[in-house]
């Protein structure tokens, strides 16, 4: 499936992608909800150490709101906030109209659990993922990179001053980046392949024009994720390869460049791929060379 949360529905998608990592092939993040407690351990300073107890003290404050008697008060004007400065008036009334009639234990439990550390553990998630949020909800100036930190297949939105309900607001640009999610989602089948007397795992996503993408020393195409992910929602199809011996293949007592690089050609025979761009990270880079070296004019 193709989970799609808006705010907090977004912890929602997330447990599930790691409770049920088979079931998940997308995320969609509109403007969710995140505890991004900050780490510390031994090495960290006095300093950090404080701007963490601040930061979980704000978060407690904050689920503390949602709890008591006044509680219909107090999501009447967090409802309020949630609006930005050109967000039609009937989205607000909806908001402040709707939210307010959460019954005091809901609200109370929803939020006081929601804070807990066992959900922000910090794992990532290794599905494409698009995030659509706004400065209006407070994002911190680093935003973007504590998102990348959390999906390893990201495609980042950030506006300026839309409201918290953006699929709401700008419907037109959520249903746009959910067709670019589903097209990618759908597009994307990890397989196997027997060449040159190992059979390798590969992701291939896209369509157009072939990109191989070799990853470093000890790694897999979960390495490469990101650039996946980039170069697929430019166009292109992208093959990301493991190693012989390497990510999910069976491991090997010795490893020899020229190997892995014949391994490459006989994958673009096997699969008929013709004349794709290579890029080669660490490692890969070497095999990227080696390979036109050995079977000069493979790659274009």
């Amino acid at each position: 499936a193709i989970m799609v949360g808006h705010s907090l529905g977004t912890p929602v998608c997330r447990q599930v992608a790691f409770s049920y990592p088979a079931k998940v092939a997308a995320l969609m993040d509109i403007d969710g909800v995140y505890c991004l407690y900050p780490a510390v351990d031994e090495q960290s300073s006095d300093d950090e150490r404080e701007r963490a107890e601040q930061y979980e003290r704000a978060v407690n404050d904050f689920a503390a709101c949602f709890c008591g008697d006044s509680v219909s008060a107090n999501i009447a004007g967090f409802a309020q906030s949630l609006a930005g400065p050109h967000t039609p008036g009937w989205i607000k009334r909806y908001a402040i109209e709707h939210m307010p009639e959460a019954d005091e234990r809901v609200a109370c439990s929803t939020m006081t659990n929601l804070i807990e550390r066992k959900w922000w553990t910090g794992a990532w998630i290794d599905v494409p993922t698009t995030v659509i949020c706004t400065q209006n909800s407070g994002l911190e100036p680093d935003n973007e990179a504590q998102m990348q930190k959390l999906y390893s297949n990201l495609d980042y939105v950030e506006l300026t001053d839309c409201g918290h309900f953006i699929h709401m607001e700008q419907p037109e640009l959520v249903n746009k980046k959910l067709a670019e999610l589903l097209w990618y989602a759908r597009s994307r089948k990890v397989s196997r392949v027997d060449v040159n007397g190992v059979n390798l795992l590969y992701e291939v996503a896209g369509y157009g024009k072939p990109v191989l993408l070799f990853h470093g020393n000890g790694g897999s195409h979960e390495s490469v994720e990101t650039t996946a992910g980039q170069l697929v929602r430019a166009g292109y199809k992208v093959y990301a390869i493991d190693s012989r011996g390497q990510g999910a293949n069976k491991p090997l007592k010795a490893y020899h460049y020229k190997d892995m690089a014949e391994d490459m050609y006989q994958f673009c025979r096997r699969l008929e791929i013709s004349h794709p761009a290579v890029y080669g990270w660490s490692d890969g880079g070497i095999v990227s060379l080696l390979l036109e070296i050995m079977h000069p004019g493979t790659v274009k």
